[in-house]
């Protein structure tokens, strides 16, 4: 049924209890003549009332003299508000009142079914006039609520029996606008059998968070998709608003620069983090798809495998380590302020991994619907209670301190903005477009781009400065975090506020937590042909099993954050660059169906674009450096380019940059002829 949500829209959802079932009709846009195919098989809807009023002036909608598009439907029946009052003012009592909803219901049903066949023909066109006629049509339908028989209902010897169509109880659903009130019920002592009973909204709301996603790789319907550009800064926003990212932004100055080139190089990153998050959260607007499912445009529906298992890696593995530090970080607070019930540190993290982990599998399982309101109450939680964490520790921060520190080698910005970009942006690349997927498909893309990176960005960029101001105004605090970061982050705040600090460390990263188990769930079934819930159920076990090894092993909190990211963002950010390529190339969306099945416009492997792949990831880790010791087979070409590895530049780990640029140009240079070829075949 239709649901607003707290920002006014309206969501099409499964009917849920024991209540009558609603028939869903699903299609994946495709080619005009898979939709002419799709209008074809529909059931053939009932003329138009005699008595239908002529079309309202204000309701027509009227294409471009010259632009071949189909003609929109149009708008006769009465408005929720002029319907409700006709009914209750009909002088011929309850029997006139009956057969006058019943004709107005029937001029609905009638016309939801033109509007829904003229829009999967529009869609199917894909171009940004034909989205934004199906917007405008669609406003002109506001209250248009399509009528469903329940034939399983028998009918009773009541007076509305007698009337046509009142054989069986009829469900009101507003599935057609977005912005719609419910019509007002027609008050009734009971309902008995042959009564027509009217339905604008689910008795329990809460109900509809509990009800499990349904589109995985396929992209949700039309209907569905009625998010707004700023829910994504909310959803967002949580997921990278953990105080940990204090502790990140004290490791940067340690490298060895000044503050102001701290304050640079995350700059720098954050910027960077732009282009993986704006063009993927473009993508999934596009076709309402996951991002790697629209990678298949660019490596292929079979050759895709291969970036997808990338996507794998690096979701199970950060996945896991933002969970593990959830539990570890939470049980050093949680013993420290002396909350942890007489359990060791080892038994308070394994409990919090565990419950940490149940929660976010919990809501990942259930989905969008539950995620974005999770993920909203997460945000504001979140931004309240660092706030509170500035607040209470900024006597610490000594700005005439901070500024004395001189500057370091100028290429230390450099390893700084490669860090930062890939901690915000690379690890969430291949997934950036999943949120985007319920987005209205015929709104400007740039909004929508913009919300999701600020939102990805802004609170990461405030609390990794933060964290080196802090360093930086006291060199005690920043030993301390090079140390022993998470009692050095405990000491930051007065004793009686360690409560607020460990609920505002615990909701960043349950949040991250909770968004890498739902996109992993996307990448294991655009891997295995399998529905969302189950991948979801896959995935997440393997992430918290993966967690919980890390939490009996020692790892050393600097290895993460130094030598991991880079790692996983070498083959991570050659993928970016084909993708971000193929996806600036296009001039037309991408053919939705093409995308799930074998046979359309898309090859089953695209050869070119692997190589590329392939080609760019073994130089950019050529050019990249770790310390640790199982990542000592790195650096290998840096000695041909005449860089030390052990210097300044040789440290920065710019072999990301060159496989994110290497991948770019080659992808730009090649891959012109074979998009306009595919474009070409989905007209």
């Amino acid at each position: 049924m239709a649901q607003e949500d707290d920002e006014g829209n309206s969501e099409l959802t499964p009917d849920a209890g024991d209540g009558p079932a609603v028939r869903r009709t699903t299609f994946t846009p495709a080619s005009p003549d898979a939709y002419a195919e799709f209008a074809a098989n529909e059931s053939v809807f009932s003329p138009a009332p005699v008595d239908a009023p002529p079309p309202h002036p204000s309701t027509l909608v009227t294409p471009p003299p010259g632009s071949g598009l189909p003609v929109p439907p149009q708008r006769r029946s009465l408005g929720d508000a002029e319907l409700f009052t006709s009914v209750v003012r009909s002088d011929g009592g309850s029997l006139e009142a009956i057969e006058k909803l019943q004709a107005q219901l029937r001029m609905r049903e009638q016309e939801a079914r033109e509007f829904r066949n003229w829009e999967s023909s529009m869609l199917a066109i894909g171009s940004a006039e034909a989205l934004e006629i199906v917007e405008e049509t669609r406003v002109t339908f506001t209250g248009a609520i399509q009528v469903i028989p329940t034939a399983s209902t028998p009918a009773a010897s009541t007076p509305a029996a007698s009337t046509p169509a009142a054989s069986a109880p009829l469900i009101v659903d507003d599935s057609i606008t977005d912005v719609a009130p419910p019509m007002p019920p027609v008050e009734s002592p009971r309902t008995a059998p042959g009564d027509i009973v009217l339905v604008a909204e689910e008795a329990d709301r809460s109900a509809r968070l509990f009800q499990p996603e349904t589109a995985g790789v396929e992209p949700p319907l039309p209907e569905q998709r009625t998010g707004t550009a700023f829910r994504l800064f909310w959803l967002w926003f949580a997921a990278n608003s953990s105080v940990l990212s204090v502790i990140f932004g004290a490791m940067l100055l340690a490298l060895g620069m000044s503050l102001r080139q701290a304050v640079l190089a995350t700059l720098a990153g954050v910027a960077l983090s732009f282009l993986p998050v704006g063009l993927a959260t473009l993508a999934s607007k596009w076709n309402g798809q996951p991002t790697i499912v629209a990678s298949r445009a660019a490596f292929g529906v079979i050759g895709n495998v291969v970036p997808a298992v990338f996507s794998l890696v690096t979701r199970l593995l950060w996945g896991a380590v933002l969970l593990w530090l959830f539990a570890s970080v939470n049980a050093q607070l949680l013993h420290l302020a002396g909350a942890g019930g007489g359990l060791s540190v080892a038994q308070l993290t394994i409990a919090s991994a565990g419950a940490g982990f149940l929660l976010a599998q919990c809501i990942a399982f259930f989905g969008y619907r539950l995620l974005r309101t999770v993920q909203m109450v997460l945000s504001v939680a979140s931004a309240l209670l660092v706030i509170v964490v500035v607040v209470t520790s900024w006597h610490r921060v000594d700005l005439d301190s901070a500024l004395t520190i001189n500057d370091g080698p100028w290429a230390l910005v450099l390893t700084g903005a490669i860090l930062v970009f890939s901690f915000i942006g690379l690890v969430w690349s291949t997934s950036a477009g999943d949120l985007a997927r319920y987005q209205k498909p015929a709104r400007a893309g740039a909004v929508s781009m913009l919300s999701a990176s600020f939102g990805n960005a802004l609170p990461a960029f405030v609390l990794i400065v933060y964290g080196a101001l802090l360093a930086a105004s006291d060199p005690a605090v920043a030993a301390g975090f090079a140390e022993d970061p998470i009692v050095t982050l405990s000491e930051i705040v007065p004793v009686g506020l360690l409560s607020p600090l460990i609920v505002a460390v615990g909701i960043g990263l349950l949040s991250g937590v909770t968004l890498s188990i739902y996109t992993l769930g996307f990448t294991v079934a655009a891997i295995a042909p399998i529905r969302r819930d189950l991948a979801v159920l896959v995935g997440g076990v393997a992430l918290g099993a993966i967690a919980i090894v890390f939490a009996l092993v020692a790892i050393d909190l600097t290895d993460i954050f130094r030598d991991l990211t880079t790692t996983l963002g070498v083959p991570i950010a050659a993928w970016l660059g084909v993708f971000a390529a193929d996806v600036m190339i296009r001039n037309r969306r991408f053919d939705t169906r093409s995308l799930v099945q074998r046979g359309g416009v898309y090859p089953d492997v695209n050869w070119v674009n692997l190589a590329i792949l392939v080609l760019a990831g073994a130089v950019g880790y050529g050019f990249t450096t770790a310390s640790a010791s199982w990542l000592a087979w790195q650096g290998y070409l840096l000695e041909l380019v005449a860089v030390a590895p052990d210097s300044e530049l040789g440290g920065s780990d710019f072999g990301v940059l060159v496989a994110l640029g290497l991948a770019l140009v080659a992808a730009l240079s090649v891959n012109i002829p074979a998009v306009r070829r595919q474009e070409a075949k989905s007209n």
